[in-house]
């Protein structure tokens, strides 16, 4: 029972960002994120608990733990057909997933340190605490870069192709990705991707994380006066021709194109009850679900280690 319940819940969890992300535009952005990522790590989470005690009885019986390993069979033969088979493969999975998670959010990282300006490249001024750096190029570029000392980059190709409302969005835009940490954010998309890089609905979860982030930085720098919004959004039609790499916050992240022009289209989002309510229920019973078997997980694990001298090898 333990097993099949975290499995439904990490299905659960990563997919309902993907699966709602309709819904979820109806939110506030800020809010919408904050679920999202609740939703992909705490799936993640459940799925690893769910190798790791699928893996137990054969990791244990190839580790000289026979005892355990006969105690916690007897325990899981009901939920785990399958055999030693199974086994080594939830063993390869338990390794892989947090690995490959690890790896992911290194990759991000380095993408994201990548972009970072030395002083000697372009032209380097203060802006509200952050590095403002201009850089000597034609294309319309504008990113947000996390480090030490946060940079806002932009280019000369962007300062002449917007007006200057035009511009002051797209600065306000990008230090809102600043001031809100959404490089952290993205650390996790990216490990989650590498994670569950064969799991669709898993990335397209990470997707609506990513642009949820964009229209989160969007809404903060336009406001509810519609001429402000009108302002970011014919911005947003000047950047896009650039894509960088979705590890870092730029306001040309043009997979997010769509979405972010047409919120930007309407009125500021007034999400009711009842669609908060769609949108946190789901999660908050899957999330609860996890918990609770992960809290018989530990009970049963207790009383495992208590009777393993009493089991037969």
């Amino acid at each position: 029972m333990i097993v099949l319940v975290l499995l439904l819940g990490s299905i659960t969890l990563l997919a309902l960002p993907g699966m709602a992300r309709r819904w979820g535009q109806q939110l506030e952005p800020a809010e919408w994120s904050r679920l999202c990522l609740f939703a992909l790590v705490a799936g993640a989470i459940a799925a690893e608990a769910a190798f790791v005690l699928v893996a137990a009885p054969t990791a244990l019986r190839a580790a000289g733990v026979p005892a355990l390993a006969a105690a916690c069979e007897r325990m899981l033969r009901p939920l785990t057909p399958g055999g030693s088979g199974l086994g080594w493969a939830s063993t390869g999975a338990a390794v892989a997933v947090p690995l490959l998670a690890m790896l992911g959010a290194m990759r991000a990282r380095r993408s994201q340190g990548r972009f970072r300006i030395e002083p000697w490249i372009g032209r380097h001024e203060p802006m509200e605490g952050h590095d403002l750096v201009v850089l000597p190029t034609p294309l319309p570029l504008a990113l947000a870069v996390h480090s030490p000392q946060p940079q806002i980059v932009i280019s000369d190709g962007l300062v002449n192709a917007l007006s200057q409302a035009e511009l002051d969005a797209v600065l306000r835009h990008e230090a809102v990705h600043l001031n809100c940490g959404h490089h952290r954010y993205l650390l996790w998309a990216g490990a989650l991707d590498h994670a569950f890089a064969v799991v669709p609905f898993a990335r397209r979860s990470t997707k609506a994380l990513r642009a949820a982030l964009e229209r989160w930085a969007d809404e903060w720098a336009a406001g509810a006066a519609t001429s402000s919004r009108a302002t970011v959004r014919s911005a947003l039609v000047e950047v896009t021709r650039v894509q960088v790499d979705p590890a870092v916050a730029a306001f040309s992240a043009a997979e997010t194109l769509m979405e972010r022009l047409d919120a930007l289209g309407a009125d500021p989002p007034r999400p009711t009850l009842l669609r908060r309510a769609a949108l946190y229920l789901p999660c908050l019973a899957a999330g609860s679900a996890v918990v609770v078997a992960l809290g018989l997980w530990a009970g049963e694990a207790r009383s495992v280690l208590a009777m393993g001298a009493h089991c037969p090898s």
